[in-house]
């Protein structure tokens, strides 16, 4: 495994890799063009928070910490650097005197409709990666959700300098925006929500680490991330993980319903880490898991397990295989 960018890009150059590097470099853009926003700006705390919060997030891609960058900036981001922006453009609307644009009812309901749907975005993002719960859709769900009412709330703000009752106050708004680099420090605030986005895309459509691998006649694609039985009541059959997580157990819901006595009613979650390249399996159960060589996996969190390796469900009598 790859444990910077640089070296994966050096030694794997998969397409997984590229997209990784190429939203790298817009960070590092972005970062650069909140510099430069701060600069016009004269210390504007908005541009610098957003040029603190793009580095960090830089950082972070460097080690290729996906998961850390996901929580990064979807807790940083959005409920930070967001409520900075907004404060800070809302004093520079009613300093001109425009409150009944800048503070329509539109404007504030979409405000507390986005710091709702940030912080459960947040909770979501926490609740899949440190408990065995997939939360992939409704991750995808709020994450869109989120940008799009921050591109909308974004315009709406702007317009306040062109809907004024006051043609002196909206030419005083647009001269002072201008002045406090806003033209630059937006389209650094949008590359880096766009970023955001798609990184939450890549990583949970799993196109961050499409490796492949050589062999004497070119390049092989890895397999789609799968299990498949080869002892027990599913033996020969092959389940895929397209979904985000596999559930195996006796009760019902289950992806995988096992009628054993050794197997408990939701026994074990299995999921696949793209960022890793390694299986995750989650043991709730009373009787374990086991991998090939007899260790029982630790119960009540999750396990990195290899590709290729057997686990036992309960007994050696349902054995499954992480292709």
């Amino acid at each position: 495994m790859s444990h910077n960018i640089f070296s994966a890009l050096a030694h794997k150059r998969t397409a997984g890799v590229v997209r990784e590097f190429v939203l790298w470099c817009v960070v590092c853009f972005t970062a650069l063009l909140s510099l430069v926003a701060a600069v016009v700006g004269k210390g504007n705390i908005t541009w610098i928070m957003l040029m603190i919060f793009s580095i960090g997030l830089g950082v972070i891609m460097v080690f290729r910490l996906t998961p850390v960058a996901l929580l990064y900036s979807s807790g940083t981001f959005c409920l930070i650097v967001f409520v900075i922006h907004y404060i800070c453009f809302s004093r520079a609307s009613s300093y001109y005197g425009i409150f009944n644009v800048s503070y329509s009812p539109l404007n504030i309901i979409l405000f507390v409709l986005l710091l709702f749907v940030s912080i459960a975005l947040v909770a979501c993002e926490f609740v899949h990666f440190f408990s065995r719960y997939n939360l992939k859709k409704p991750i995808m769900i709020l994450m869109i959700t989120d940008a799009a009412m921050t591109w909308i709330l974004q315009i709406l703000m702007f317009a306040a300098g062109y809907l004024g009752n006051s043609s002196f106050a909206a030419d005083g708004l647009r001269s002072s925006l201008n002045e406090r680099g806003y033209w630059i420090g937006t389209i650094s605030f949008w590359m880096i929500l766009a970023v955001t986005v798609l990184l939450h895309v890549f990583f949970f459509y799993g196109m961050l680490d499409s490796e492949k691998r050589k062999t004497n006649g070119g390049s092989l694609k890895v397999k789609v991330p799968s299990i498949r039985g080869i002892k027990g009541r599913y033996a020969g059959q092959i389940f895929s993980l397209n979904s985000g997580m596999v559930t195996i157990g006796s009760g019902s819901g289950m992806s995988i319903s096992i009628q054993d006595g050794y197997v408990s009613r939701q026994h074990c979650a299995v999921r696949f880490n793209y960022s890793t390249n390694f299986y995750e399996i989650y043991d709730n159960s009373s009787s374990g898991v086991f991998t090939s060589a007899g260790i029982r996996l630790q119960k009540d969190t999750y396990n990195a397990v290899k590709r290729g390796e057997v686990i036992c469900i309960g007994s050696k009598e349902q054995q499954f295989q992480l292709l």
